[in-house]
């Protein structure tokens, strides 16, 4: 149920609009993810973990859909982030199989979206004068980790859950960094996806550490 007392839609509608409604905003921009990065790979084993956020019900779903019509053979599996009633009973109504802890799996699918990308590159710059990324696909901790939902906007993710009648906690507000991300979407110029796109640019020759011979 959502905070409304709204039902969840019949599951298959939920997937539909994920292809047709919110086609050119989640499904395109999941998928162009997906083949821009090399994101998956054949006989991968992907496991997503549900928290009850926005991006993790529809980065579920999305790898659900997405499993059937890829010519990439890989298996979604799903977990939990804790052992909650509430978090199994929404995923049996949206159909989304729990499978285990993803022991087996190779690679974990994190849900960041492309607020949480700029954000992690902005926060390094700004508050702590570090040049910091959170790439697409990264050995984290000695595992595979994989964003397919980074060219996917916050708010595109919310309408959807919102139209599906999922049930999820408010995003926390940052006022001074939602302040930000306006300012930069107002100037145009397609900043935002600059600023996506300059940690995969980094030139290390031009970095005062690598050119005073002091990188490794």
């Amino acid at each position: 149920m959502t905070r409304m007392g709204r039902p969840i839609e019949d599951w298959r509608q939920c997937e539909r609009s994920l292809q047709k409604t919110y086609g050119k905003r989640l499904w395109g921009p999941f998928t162009a993810a997906i083949g821009r990065y090399g994101l998956l790979a054949q006989g991968d084993v992907v496991c997503v973990t549900l928290d009850g956020s926005a991006n993790a019900w529809a980065l579920a779903k999305l790898m659900q859909v997405y499993s059937r019509f890829s010519r990439t053979s890989f298996r979604a599996t799903f977990a939990l982030a804790e052992e909650s009633e509430a978090l199994r009973a929404a995923a049996e109504r949206l159909r989304i199989p729990i499978d285990g802890e993803g022991a087996a799996c190779t690679k974990r699918a994190a849900a960041d979206c492309f607020e949480d990308v700029l954000e992690t590159t902005l926060s390094g710059m700004f508050a702590e004068g570090v040049l910091r990324g959170l790439p697409p696909a990264a050995r984290v901790d000695g595992q595979s980790v994989i964003r397919p939902l980074c060219l996917i906007r916050a708010r595109d993710i919310d309408a959807w859950a919102r139209a599906s009648g999922v049930a999820v906690p408010a995003r926390r507000r940052f006022p001074a960094r939602d302040r930000l991300f306006d300012a930069l979407g107002r100037a145009g110029a397609n900043i935002e996806m600059h600023i996506f796109t300059c940690i995969f640019a980094v030139r290390p020759e031009t970095l005062p550490t690598m050119f005073n011979g002091e990188g490794s």
